[in-house]
């Protein structure tokens, strides 16, 4: 038994994390394994759904067995509306057979929806029919509106103002009652992207001091591209979807950096969500809020991350690839995509080394006034803002951020020391 569960373990961590399919691990599991292992553990959904997501592969089994989620007793109703979404997502129509829709009447009318399911419906409700029961869609609809209204603004939100951006840049919030005081110094990273992710994102950092960080190599302020995309082209309320926008805490690294291919050459980075007391589907987030600017309260897109925490997602890191993209073509090259992470460029591209994750190992234990050692990798912390700052059809460029921010890109900016280690 202990066997079976640490390969569980490693089978979910390893397809959570990276650009892959389940064909590249050792051992497949079918669907039909997958749910007998449920049957053995009931309260195993979400490590079940982990890898039904990260893959498109049991799209076929479903396809071509039916019965393996309609008859199973391993499966609640909820589970198996649930797979039926996951089967049919990217045809014009998903139909959810009709003996499933007394139940979904039911769970509206006593509102018992799970999570999971509720935020699938509020990303494909559009193409959703229940055979045989064509209005009780419209029925979720009408007893769900203020929550489905509060969803749909998360997940398709405003974008930032400039202003909102520029204040929570340039004016640090004070962290000491929150969370302890964990990340009173400590840096902040902020990430800013596109809402169309297969474009790059830019990393930019300032200091446990909250002076920017330079670039060791050039004295200017240092900039970083990552990418922040779903290699299933998911959407942030749905495990193994894009890395949803908000406030994240960085809590150290993982002890090793034991899976090169997947996950390249140097130690993962760990991303926490900020920590809420409060339940409900709507909670007020009064921690995440002390760590985002006064003009942040009533903003959407900070809330991605909240959903995301409720629904259970986890395990999001910072991380390179021991793999090249072989599709110059691509608007993200060279980076890869991810089951949720956000990724660095890593490998040799012609005559051009990428070792973007060792440089933001040195770039983060700078910003704390570390010596750039293997050993103060495990303290590093800070607080990580990702934004989509516009829907633009491009990468996103330093100049442009500069402009946002107030910053100079021609400016060094003087007290930062420029000295790193290469490990």
């Amino acid at each position: 038994m202990k066997s079976f569960i640490a390969l569980s373990i490693f089978i979910v961590s390893y397809a959570l994390f990276a650009d892959i399919h389940l064909h590249d691990l050792d051992e497949h599991k079918s669907l039909k394994t997958l749910i007998s292992e449920r049957c053995l553990n009931s309260s195993d959904k979400s490590e079940f759904f982990k890898i039904l997501w990260a893959s498109d592969e049991y799209k076929v089994e479903l396809l071509n067995d039916k019965s393996l989620s309609i008859l199973s007793p391993c499966l609640t109703d909820a589970d198996k509306i649930h797979l039926e979404i996951y089967q049919q997502r990217d045809d014009e129509k998903i139909l959810i057979p009709a003996n499933l829709g007394p139940s979904f009447e039911r769970m509206t009318s006593l509102k018992k929806i799970p999570r999971d399911l509720f935020q699938l419906l509020i990303t494909y409700e559009a193409k959703i029919e229940f055979q045989e029961f064509p209005t009780v869609m419209n029925f979720w609809r009408s007893e769900f509106s203020e929550l489905i209204t509060y969803y749909q603004n998360v997940l398709n939100p405003s974008f930032i103002s400039d202003e909102e951006l520029f204040d929570l840049y340039n004016n640090r919030p004070d962290f000491s009652s929150t969370l302890g005081g964990k990340y009173k110094e400590t840096a902040r990273l902020f990430l800013l992207c596109r809402r169309n992710r297969n474009y790059h994102c830019l990393f930019t950092a300032k200091d446990k001091y909250d002076r920017p960080l330079n670039d060791p190599a050039t004295g200017k302020v240092w900039f970083q591209p990552a990418l922040a995309q779903s290699a299933r082209g998911l959407t942030s309320n749905i495990v193994n979807g894009r890395t949803p926008q908000g406030v994240h805490t960085i809590d150290s690294v993982m002890p090793y950096a034991d899976q090169y291919r997947s996950f390249g050459k140097y130690r993962r980075i760990i991303l926490n969500w900020v920590p809420t007391e409060d339940d409900s589907d709507i909670n007020e987030d009064d921690m995440t809020k002390s760590l985002l600017s006064p003009l942040s309260e009533s903003s959407f897109w900070w809330r991605q991350a909240s959903v995301s925490r409720d629904l259970g997602r986890t395990d999001l890191r910072i991380h390179g690839t021991g793999k090249i993209n072989e599709d110059p073509r691509s608007t993200y090259y060279p980076l890869r995509k991810s089951n949720g992470c956000i990724t660095q460029r890593e490998g040799t591209y012609g005559r051009t080394t990428y070792q973007d994750q060792r440089m933001m190992l040195n770039q983060m234990m700078a910003a704390l006034e570390l010596p750039a050692t293997y050993d103060n990798e495990v303290d590093i912390s800070g607080i990580l803002y990702l934004i989509d700052i516009d829907n633009q059809e491009s990468p996103v460029l330093w100049a442009e951020v500069a402009r946002k921010l107030g910053l100079d890109e021609e400016i060094r900016i003087p007290g930062v020391s420029t000295e790193t280690a290469s490990l």
